[in-house]
């Protein structure tokens, strides 16, 4: 899977004729690592909504500024372009993880319960879950119960009791503002 497509990326950068891709693309790898040892270190406690959005920005963030940027390398932009296509990337990738992470709040009743149930299960937090926490503490027994239940019923609850707190209105807000400044 993963090591798949890391040898390949690298296999692809070594024959671009822009050798600054290679430490692009080894700069994006770098993120990755260090947000998926950062997300595996936040399997062990509840983050805050800061901390989902640095796993957002070191996943979605760097892969879409390595592809924005090797675009623009690729097809002969100024520095200023390559870098402002880079932020670009990262903005939208981060978008991206938002508006997936959201999704699932707009999801059927099925989906909704099977996912968040999941999530719990492997104590997998988004942002919109650490929002909601934020604002209103006590849904952290919440989480842990569904956890360790995985009940449909008790998730479904769950996510009422999320959208009560606001935390959607305010993801949604936070996304509107991550597309605002990849247009910048």
């Amino acid at each position: 899977g993963a090591n798949h497509l890391t040898l390949r990326a690298l296999e692809l950068a070594r024959l671009s004729p822009k050798p600054e891709i290679i430490g692009d693309l080894l700069e994006a790898m770098r993120e990755i690592t260090e947000s998926h040892v950062l997300a595996q270190a936040q399997a062990e406690y509840f983050p805050a909504p800061h901390q989902t959005l640095t796993i957002a920005e070191g996943r979605n963030g760097s892969i879409f500024s390595f592809s924005c940027r090797s675009g623009a390398r690729l097809g002969g932009g100024s520095r200023q372009q390559i870098n402002a296509l880079g932020r670009y990337g990262r903005h939208t990738g981060i978008a991206w993880h938002m508006a997936e992470d959201m999704a699932i709040v707009d999801a059927n009743e099925v989906e909704l319960a099977e996912v968040l149930a999941e999530r719990a299960q492997n104590n997998h937090v988004g942002y919109i879950v650490s929002l909601a926490v934020e604002q209103n503490p006590s849904l952290l027994s919440a989480w842990k119960s569904l956890g360790q239940s995985g009940d449909a019923n008790e998730a479904l609850a769950f996510a009422e009791a999320v959208k009560n707190t606001g935390a959607v209105q305010r993801g949604r807000q936070r996304l509107v503002n991550e597309t605002w400044a990849a247009q910048r």
